[in-house]
């Protein structure tokens, strides 16, 4: 007499627990399920087919972190790239990155992109396997240069950075070991930036567009201070002078005196 495979197998217990609770059909097989199983469990709602061969352990509406899990294992072995990949993610279109010649049939929001060197630049281990962050933040910005816009380039980069999940002296590791990047000189210069203390667009523009133009003295970017009675950073000091300037939010920057 057969068995009746249940979703609180350890086997299908331990695949909910890692994949956010998306589970493939052929993973629900190697679990000791039958299609009479998986039927069943359909019909009783504890399945949802979200795509061909994909499942979800629920009825409601999908995280972003299972919609992850649903691109990746519909085109599997396949993983997240480009802004996917980034910290934090994205709202919109996932993206992800597949080997060279495959033809996958993926949900509506996922965009495909084919790479012959994916398997050196994967995490495979990550929940969800993703593009290393060095080599997604060199791609985002690639594209971005590519298509002229590099205020946003730098502002990938910035917030990678940010982050703390990496740093511009791995991103440019990361750069070198690559033969053909697109805008790859403006790429070294923005982590020469980072790598300086310039941590915002703004800072950026203020010292291609006001600092150089005018010739002015070699500010001290990020200062640490506590005149405000808690630590913060003051985004450019000209300490001689006794002049900050604060570059953020969306008006032009403001100098203000002060020690």
């Amino acid at each position: 007499m057969s068995h009746r495979f249940d979703l609180d197998w350890a086997a299908a217990r331990e695949l909910r627990r890692a994949q956010d609770g998306v589970v493939t059909l052929q993973q629900l097989y190697r679990a000791g399920a039958s299609w009479h199983d998986i039927e069943r469990m359909v019909r009783r709602r504890e399945l949802r087919r979200v795509h061909p061969g994909v499942y979800i352990d629920h009825t409601g509406p999908m995280t972003r972190r299972q919609r992850d899990w649903v691109a990746v294992l519909a085109a599997w072995p396949a993983a997240l790239a480009d802004e996917s990949a980034l910290p934090g993610g994205t709202v919109g279109m996932i993206s992800i990155v597949v080997g060279p010649g495959r033809k996958v049939k993926v949900p509506v929001g996922v965009r495909v992109r084919r790479n012959e060197h994916r398997e050196q630049r994967v995490q495979w281990q990550r929940s969800s396997p993703r593009i290393r962050v060095e080599h997604a933040t060199v791609d985002v910005m690639s594209v971005r240069i590519r298509d002229g816009d590099v205020a946003a380039a730098f502002a990938a980069l910035a917030r990678v950075v940010q982050s703390r999940e990496t740093t511009a002296e791995r991103i440019l590791a990361a750069l070198q070991t690559r033969s053909r990047v697109s805008g790859r000189r403006l790429i070294e210069q923005m982590l020469t930036d980072v790598r300086d203390g310039i941590c915002s667009v703004l800072e950026r523009g203020f010292r291609d567009h006001v600092e150089r133009p005018h010739v002015l003295p070699q500010p001290s970017p990020q200062h640490g201070t506590s005149a405000t009675g808690a630590m913060t950073h003051q985004d450019v000091r000209y300490g001689r002078y006794s002049l900050v300037v604060e570059l953020d939010g969306p008006r032009v920057p403001q100098l203000a005196a002060g020690p």
